[in-house]
């Protein structure tokens, strides 16, 4: 209705169902990541000795971690959480008691600690190091015939089970400093010489005696 001036003119697009040629340009594609593997489930447990060598020796190296990356100011502001997380660090543990962290691929799978690529190899070796190996209480031999030279009947078949070896006991690892490289404390602990509260004592006294 109305003149040529004021009527309302079709449009020559409708829209993206009738022309979705016109609107090409405008559509956009969102990449789906793939799923991530599926965690173990771990049934719960008592921890043993080399559980709790394996926890200190991971404990260390997460102070160690911390000074040598991000300085000796965010280990004690922060801890060395800022490195591995303390559920990380427990998953890892519990992962290794059942024997589920054997590659860098395990770790990421079971852990999906966001540092696995960058430090990965160095915490599998310290789990293959650390934990308790893999034991099988019985061997087995493979089966042998013994054929009767006064017959065609074959003897009876025999398994030699050698008797199950006990589990070697893990030794205690010592804590060691990742500051003074001393064992006996870790790098927070103000028994250590190059703790600030200490460097700042012994200023102090080197101004006092100066002055004297």
């Amino acid at each position: 209705m109305g003149c040529s001036r004021c009527r309302v003119e079709p449009p020559a697009i409708c829209c993206d169902i009738h022309h979705s040629n016109d609107f090409s340009v405008y559509s956009s594609y969102i990449h789906k990541p793939p799923a991530l593997p599926q965690r173990s489930r771990i049934p719960k447990f008592n921890r043993e000795a080399h559980d709790n060598v394996l926890q200190d020796v991971l404990d260390e190296w997460r102070e160690q971690k911390t000074v040598s990356t991000y300085g000796w100011a965010h280990l004690h502001d922060l801890g060395p959480s800022l490195i591995m997380p303390n559920a990380t660090l427990d998953r890892i543990i519990d992962c290794a008691h059942h024997y589920k962290m054997n590659s860098v691929h395990d770790l990421k799978k079971e852990t999906g600690w966001t540092d696995a690529d960058k430090f990965g190899a160095e915490i599998v070796a310290l789990v293959q190091r650390h934990a308790l190996p893999v034991t099988y209480p019985f061997a087995r031999t493979p089966l042998r015939s013994l054929l009767s030279s006064h017959s065609n009947v074959p003897s009876p078949l025999h398994n030699d089970l050698p008797s199950p070896s006990r589990c070697p006991v893990p030794t205690k690892h010592k804590i060691k400093c990742g500051t003074c490289h001393q064992e006996g404390h870790n790098a927070r602990n103000l028994a250590c010489a190059r703790h600030p509260s200490r460097i700042g004592q012994n200023k102090d006294q080197n101004k006092e005696n100066v002055s004297i």
